[in-house]
This record gives structure tokens, sequence and C-alpha cells, in this order.
């Protein structure tokens, strides 16, 4: 497992409020790495948990969903972006992981 992953299960695991499942998390963090392979997603996360604090998760929030449209707008906006090239799963190497 690389440094990464554990960063940003750490990262999420103290999003006040937010509905960490493991398995649901690490599935949807190899997508959003799919789906935005010039984004370094750890810094995305890093950026979405700074802005909880001041505007915390209510029970009809999807933070899921809300990570997405961070991670569309980091691209709009040319933030967050991988210093190389790759699109390579940071999240492949997870059989050993537990929190």
């Amino acid at each position: 497992m690389t440094y990464k992953i554990k960063d940003i299960i750490s990262t999420l695991m103290n999003i006040e409020n937010y509905p960490f499942d493991l398995d649901t998390d690490l599935k949807y963090m190899d997508t959003l790495t799919e789906r935005y392979p010039q984004l370094d997603l750890d810094d995305v996360i890093k950026d979405y948990a700074t802005y909880k604090l001041d505007h915390p998760l209510k029970p009809s929030d999807n933070p899921r969903s809300q990570i997405n449209t961070a991670c569309k707008k980091s691209v709009e906006w040319g933030k967050n972006l991988k210093k190389q090239n790759g699109s390579q799963s940071i999240y492949k190497d997870l059989s050993n992981y537990e929190p």
C-alpha cells in the first residue's frame, strides 16, 4: 500500500460526520483516479477536508459527490495537478491494508 492511500484514508476518517467505509472509499478513490488521472487526489481530499472545517457535513449531504465536484473544480481551475504525468492508480496494492 502506498503512503498516499494511507494519507487519504486518514484524512477522510478525520472529517467530522464523514460516513467512512473502507471498501466503498477505496473503490471510489480508484474510480476518481481513473476519472481524473491528472489530479493529485491526496491534495484534493486535503483541500476538501479543510473546507469541511468551516462547512461541516449535514446528514442530507452526499460527501462523495462533493469530493467528485471538488475534483471537477480542481481540473477546471488547474489546481492540485500531479507534478509528474501518469495515470497509474495509486490504489492497486490494497490487499494487506487494515485501518
